[in-house]
């Protein structure tokens, strides 16, 4: 089980090799990459989110296992950024 809340940015691409690098038996891998949105019409210079680490790894740890159960999924890697993120700056 890999989930990762963190205040760190990471690279999707990066994040989707890695993970496609140690799915051998896959026979596919889908990914979601939610980014901080900024309309031009009401522009958002930054997003802050809070977050209690432990209970959010927790809470996302039954999603992740009801997930792998529910899908009969190999593995699945879920990264969660929390603090102060900017327009383009990947979320989840």
């Amino acid at each position: 089980m890999a989930i990762r809340v963190q205040t760190e940015p990471f690279d999707p691409g990066a994040e989707t090799n890695a993970f496609l690098a140690a799915s051998a038996g896959a026979g596919a891998a889908v990914t979601f990459t939610g980014l901080v949105r900024s309309d031009p019409r009401d522009p958002v210079a930054t997003l802050t989110l809070e977050a209690y680490t432990e209970l959010a790894v927790a809470q996302i740890g039954m999603i992740h296992d009801d997930a792998v159960a529910r899908f009969g999924l190999l593995r699945a890697t879920v990264i969660h950024r929390y603090g102060t993120l900017h327009p383009g700056e990947p979320i989840v």
